[in-house]
């Protein structure tokens, strides 16, 4: 019976230290730098499993085991809060940086600049080029001069009709903007009168500098 009792705790004891020595490791290998030796950018679709996700991490050479990024991720609270979508992979990302790029949803951010002068028809064949956004525009054009120039950042997968309002709203706010901060002009009392004016001072000159005393001389009129 005592036999029995020292080869039962002494294989507990093996057991026990081969849990601690395996749960080390995988601790070590969690914060470690990983086997990438340059900024990689990849797709995680949605509704792709843990064990996908694994894969592809390690098909990208991003992680060296998936069965380790699997086995640390369940240490450090599963799939809780994951998200899909694009990434950018630094090089040498650890483990544990990739799953707080995952969780805190820090997707690429695709640059759309809008420069001043375009037209509506400009900025609506931009958007129909961009692979990286979804959707369809409006069947309606929006209203020349609706739309602000400037550069927006968006994911991918943003819907083309939902960027397009927002460069309407960012042109309603700016408009009200300067409404506000002339209360006492007449002429920009209303923000047709204000595009009005700003596309015949832009037509007048490409110079920026010399704007602001064009402007002044309608506005004195």
């Amino acid at each position: 019976m005592r036999r029995l009792v020292l080869v039962t705790g002494t294989l507990l004891l093996a057991v026990l230290a081969v849990a601690m020595t395996a749960y080390w490791w995988i601790a070590k290998s969690w914060t470690s730098p990983g086997p990438l030796t340059f900024e990689r950018v990849i797709i995680l679709p949605k509704g792709q499993g843990l064990q996908a996700i694994a894969n592809e991490l390690a098909t990208q050479g991003i992680v060296t085991r998936p069965e380790i990024f699997l086995l640390g991720l369940l240490i450090n609270g599963g799939s809780r809060n994951l998200r899909a979508g694009e990434y950018a992979f630094h090089a040498s990302i650890s483990m544990s940086e990739i799953t707080e790029l995952l969780r805190q949803g820090k997707v690429v951010q695709h640059r759309v600049t809008v420069p001043e002068g375009w037209t509506v028809a400009d900025v609506l064949d931009l958007l129909k080029e961009l692979d990286f956004l979804d959707g369809q525009l409006p069947a309606a054009n929006p209203p020349e001069g609706s739309l602000r120039p400037d550069t927006y950042f968006v994911e991918r997968g943003a819907e083309r009709h939902l960027l397009l309002q927002r460069m309407a709203n960012a042109q309603t706010s700016l408009l009200d903007a300067m409404i506000t901060s002339h209360p006492k002009s007449p002429l920009l009392g209303e923000p047709q009168a204000v595009l009005i004016l700003a596309s015949i001072v832009e037509r007048e000159s490409a110079i920026g500098l010399e704007r602001p005393r064009i402007a002044r001389v309608f506005l004195n009129r």
